[in-house]
């Protein structure tokens, strides 16, 4: 079965970028947006196996929007299950970043700094899919 892959940034071009880098690979199903607030609603209606966020975006900070998917819009006091997540910032330095994660907790989430190259972004992306799940579902990612 194909991972689903929202990717969240708010320069077009890099969004669109970072999917086609994705897209590549037969074993993701990728979809991308620019605007925070339509990630959030897209989210929201269907699961997505990972959530790639710019941490950095005007409308919204890319952590902000991890967490908030952690809430039920109608009931906030359920829980959702929230994707793996890969953060990814050309402003914010490695600390930023990790100090972040830590915050957000949970073995599911990485970070990676811009620019990256297609074979970087791949190898974190198949590293964050399938660390931390039971043996019947990791998959060879030769």
């Amino acid at each position: 079965m194909k991972k689903k892959i929202l990717v969240v940034d708010d320069e077009e071009a890099v969004a669109e970028l970072v999917q086609m880098m994705l897209a590549e690979n037969d074993e993701y199903l990728v979809e991308s947006t620019n605007d925070p607030h339509d990630a959030y609603k897209r989210a929201i209606r269907q699961h997505y196996d990972l959530i790639i966020l710019d941490q950095c975006m005007v409308a919204m900070q890319g952590d902000m929007l991890y967490l908030s998917l952690g809430v039920d819009p109608d009931d906030n006091r359920k829980k959702r299950k929230l994707p793996k997540l890969l953060l990814i910032s050309g402003q914010a330095s490695d600390q930023e970043l990790k100090k972040k994660l830590d915050f957000i907790g949970g073995g599911n989430v990485d970070y990676l700094r811009k620019p990256f190259d297609s074979a970087t972004l791949s190898m974190k992306v198949a590293k964050v899919l399938w660390q931390n799940q039971p043996d019947n579902e990791i998959q060879s990612i030769s």
